[in-house]
């Protein structure tokens, strides 16, 4: 189907993503398995040449084209139209050690990344989302974005911020991140497999009514959390 035909229009239909083929250039990643962990990703990340698109070609996927046509792609076949979204250890590297890493795949100051949601509690469903060093974390902010997918899946969007020091009392950094999950509406939620773009602000923006409401989201999910703790 003509691509310039579906500005402003829905995403694709769910067959249409099923049976998308791609262009001749396209690239058949190394096997994320959907319960994929740690170990697997840094297998994954001994890739160290970005696949070379045909001249003139310029990656910028809009939210819905990432959460249908790669992240439910990868989820379900195993297969993305470009190589531009990395496999990569997101939520335990400081972004700008992982931007460094990966710095040939940045496109308009911007990273994209497969990556996995390591659960904060053995039995909950709330990520965790510090660095391994201790030296930040990355906290959510606003309210998510909702996309709905024709068939069983829909994707929520999640604005995050990075923070030096430790929860709750660290220093804002300019690093943002855009968290994109998939939910299966006939199966429990399974939030393991995430895809993330990360950038760095130029000039600081207003965020902090988003924080607060997420600070108490996040004070409430504690409270909760610590009273189930408790109860066993």
């Amino acid at each position: 189907m003509n691509e310039s035909k579906r500005k402003g229009k829905a995403p694709m239909m769910f067959e249409e993503i099923l049976d998308m083929k791609g262009p001749k250039w396209c690239t058949h990643p190394i096997e994320l398995p959907v319960g994929c962990n740690i170990q697997d990703l840094r297998r994954l990340e001994r890739r160290t040449e970005p696949l070379k698109p045909p001249s003139g070609f310029h990656f910028a996927p809009t939210d819905e084209e990432l959460a249908f046509r790669y992240l439910l792609s990868r989820k379900l076949r195993n297969l993305v139209p470009y190589d531009g979204v990395r496999d990569a250890i997101v939520y335990e590297t400081r972004p700008e050690i992982l931007v460094q890493k990966h710095e040939k795949w940045a496109a308009d100051g911007k990273w994209y990344f497969f990556t996995t949601r390591e659960p904060k509690y053995p039995k909950g469903s709330r990520p965790a989302r510090h660095t391994h060093d201790g030296a930040g974390y990355w906290k959510a902010t606003g309210s998510d974005k909702h996309m709905q997918c024709p068939g069983n899946y829909f994707a929520l969007r999640k604005l995050l911020v990075y923070y030096l020091g430790n929860y709750p009392h660290g220093t804002r950094t300019k690093w943002v991140m855009g968290e994109i999950i998939l939910v299966d509406n006939n199966k429990e939620p399974n939030y393991n497999l995430a895809l993330c773009i990360i950038t760095k602000r130029q000039e600081e923006e207003d965020v902090e009514n988003g924080e607060q409401a997420s600070d108490q989201l996040e004070h409430n999910q504690e409270v909760d959390k610590m009273g189930c703790l408790l109860s066993h």
